[in-house]
């Protein structure tokens, strides 16, 4: 059976640096297959088959060395599996072809990141794009290399790179930043970019390094009744922050988005039907009262041309697709602020964003003894544990009377 053998080339290249090499023996030949590799000789382990680590990129070259290693004794074990008489060129050949297999296309991770957010762009997934370019951002204020390959991204990398987010970002940011690099590996490497053996997040647990427990604001029956009690009359300029939340809440918590792109067709008698823009699931929601008189308002509502949309966010036709996004963006910053005011006016002491009223609904129904696998599907969640990231706690006193049930 074939042996190797890692070593200088004692034939110096131009620049002074000898050539690292395989030696291939088998019988009484022998025969070099060359590595992209050179160091100068006082560079090189000889008893450890290694580059010394006073080498900049030592671990790097050393890392590919053992790869190209494992590769070449594959090919002899295949030729050897094969029962076949094989000479040194059929080792190379074979050893060659292996390689041309795992060659990756080249890109920098940063010009990867560019053609990302291109083609989400492209896809007017306006959102995405910009938390995805937020990311790119992020990551090269702590690289400084702007050639960085994927191959360069190891457990030690996003280790350091935590370490700089944590200085100034919470750990929700911190995970949208990993999950966002992450997201981008595994595309790179079903592109061709990125090789799986260079993976690092099968080590890098984005999860377990950055355990956190969520907040779940939902109001409770008491704060709701208390929003409600807003007088729109004294503040008129908030009305339909307050009924488009009012709204949500009814319909099942419906998100800002779906709320903004809600269309009069999409209502048929006192039924709604819309596609959830997250998820894409369609829903089939039972309008009630409560609901109905909120759209009855926007029937008499004046804008200043006639569009097909319910509410007030998107007032004008032939809009581009990034006018529209633009126009959602900014309605919800001033939903979201608006809220806010009117949970100070009412005597609310929580942060009102718009997804309190879809958490709310769910949580109402979770106190009313409605199951949370019933909830789920309400909720259009993939599984019942989304849904319990949505629940808010029972409060102690519910608890303590549950202990008083027992027997």
């Amino acid at each position: 059976m074939a042996t190797t053998q890692l070593m200088l080339r004692n034939k110096p290249k131009t620049d002074g640096s000898l050539p690292i090499v395989f030696k291939v023996y088998l019988g009484n030949k022998s025969k070099i297959i060359t590595t992209p590799f050179s160091v100068q000789g006082n560079q090189w382990d000889t008893k450890n088959k290694k580059v010394k680590s006073s080498h900049g990129k030592a671990r790097e070259i050393n890392e590919s060395l053992k790869k190209l290693d494992t590769r070449i004794n594959e090919a002899i074990v295949e030729l050897e599996s094969e029962e076949l008489d094989y000479n040194l060129d059929d080792i190379d050949a074979r050893f060659r072809t292996q390689s041309a297999s795992n060659k990756i296309k080249s890109i920098s991770v940063k010009d990867f990141f560019q053609q990302r957010i291109e083609e989400l762009d492209e896809l007017s997934r306006f959102g995405y794009a910009k938390t995805i370019k937020e990311s790119m951002q992020s990551l090269f204020k702590f690289e400084k290399n702007i050639d960085l390959r994927f191959k360069d991204i190891d457990f030690e990398y996003l280790v350091k790179y935590e370490n700089f987010l944590a200085k100034s970002c919470s750990n929700t940011t911190i995970r949208i930043r990993m999950t966002d690099l992450r997201t981008l590996f595994n595309l790179a490497i079903r592109s061709g970019y990125a090789r799986k053996e260079d993976y690092p997040f099968r080590s890098y647990s984005i999860q377990k390094r950055l355990k956190m427990q969520s907040r779940k604001i939902a109001l409770s029956e008491e704060q709701f009744a208390l929003f409600k009690s807003f007088d729109c009359g004294s503040f008129p300029q908030y009305t339909n922050t307050y009924k488009m939340f009012l709204f949500s809440y009814y319909v099942g918590g419906m998100n800002f988005k779906d709320m903004a792109f809600l269309e009069w067709d999409d209502i048929k008698g006192n039924r709604l039907y819309y596609t959830r823009s997250k998820t894409s699931r369609d829903f089939n929601v039972p309008l009630r009262v409560e609901a109905l008189e909120i759209l009855e308002y926007y029937k008499n509502y004046v804008k200043p041309e006639e569009v097909k949309y319910i509410f007030p966010v998107i007032l004008r036709n032939e809009l581009t697709d990034k006018q529209l996004f633009g126009r959602y963006r900014r309605c919800l910053r001033s939903f979201n602020s608006e809220l806010k005011f009117i949970a100070k006016q009412t005597g609310i002491d929580e942060d009102i964003t718009s997804y309190v009223g879809r958490h709310t609904f769910a949580t109402h129904l979770k106190f009313n003894n409605v199951s949370a696998d019933v909830i789920s599907q309400i909720m259009g969640h993939s599984s019942v544990a989304v849904t319990n990231s949505y629940l808010k706690d029972f409060e102690d006193d519910i608890i303590d009377d549950a202990f008083s049930k027992l027997v």
